[in-house]
């Protein structure tokens, strides 16, 4: 299981300040669900995601190191690879929830950048490192790997071990118009290489758009109608892309938090 960086108290304490004084345990920025969806915000398009019943063991996913939070519990939530189509590829993502301990708040989304970081793997070693703190007594810290990473399905896989390890090999510092000429060769390569195995309609649907509905698919699995939200480096514009895409309604004060959270993370 990943350490959190040196930074729990300051972790708490961003923590405490998105689910405390922007509205008490701010949804995802003061989210506002649609008209019309039974107060959940939803995925235009997207099949709708029963509550999960089939939570179990985690050990799938954490191996040994899921002793360390006992509670935890894991799960799998099927999503479309291609949100406009719905009933072709799917894809398994990896949800990770750590019940709170004591009055129930809603649920805390973390999620660690990268992009490429397993948010199941940081879920657990947050809720491990701030145990008997105000953030895991009143969330459940839940962390869904994206599509592609880590423990979700297909992974985002374009090279085998030995041929990663030609291209650490390779140093690529020669600039001359010959040298450039093989770093280009080099990365037209992988490109190839990362479509031949994973394929085109795969691979147009991994990036940021598509996770950002993913996570939605995930909260309706959860069965919460909102969301509160933590995410570190890259995770800030994964918050920032969910709150633009399903959030309405968004306070001043809102968008200056996120601003803010956003440039500090």
């Amino acid at each position: 299981m990943p350490s959190l960086r040196p930074l729990s108290s300051a972790l708490l304490s961003v923590g405490l300040m998105l689910g405390g004084q922007l509205a008490a345990a701010l949804p995802l920025a003061a989210a506002t669900p649609e008209p019309g969806t039974g107060g959940q915000t939803s995925s235009p398009g997207a099949p709708a995601v029963a509550p999960q019943g089939n939570w179990g063991s985690c050990g799938q996913f954490l191996g040994d190191d899921g002793s360390a939070v006992p509670t935890a519990q894991c799960t799998t939530v099927t999503v479309p690879v291609d949100y406009d189509n719905p009933v072709g590829g799917q894809a398994k993502l990896a949800v990770i929830r750590i019940p709170a301990t004591g009055q129930r708040i809603g649920s805390l989304f973390v999620n660690p950048g990268g992009p490429g970081g397993s948010a199941v793997e940081f879920a657990a070693a947050m809720a491990d490192q701030l145990k008997d703190t105000e953030m895991t007594r009143h969330f459940d810290v839940v962390g869904f790997d994206p599509r592609g990473v880590a423990h979700s399905t297909p992974a985002l896989r374009c090279r085998t071990d030995a041929e990663f390890d030609a291209y650490r090999k390779d140093p690529m510092v020669d600039y001359s118009p010959a040298g450039v000429a093989h770093i280009e060769q080099v990365y037209k390569q992988l490109a190839q290489e990362c479509l031949d195995r994973m394929g085109n309609g795969f691979l147009a649907n991994v990036g940021t758009a598509s996770v950002t509905r993913d996570m939605d698919m995930v909260r309706q699995a959860l069965g919460d109608d909102q969301i509160n939200y933590l995410g570190y480096s890259y995770g800030t514009e994964l918050g920032t892309a969910y709150v633009e895409r399903f959030v309405s309604g968004l306070s001043t004060r809102s968008c200056r938090a996120r601003r803010l959270m956003k440039g500090r993370l």
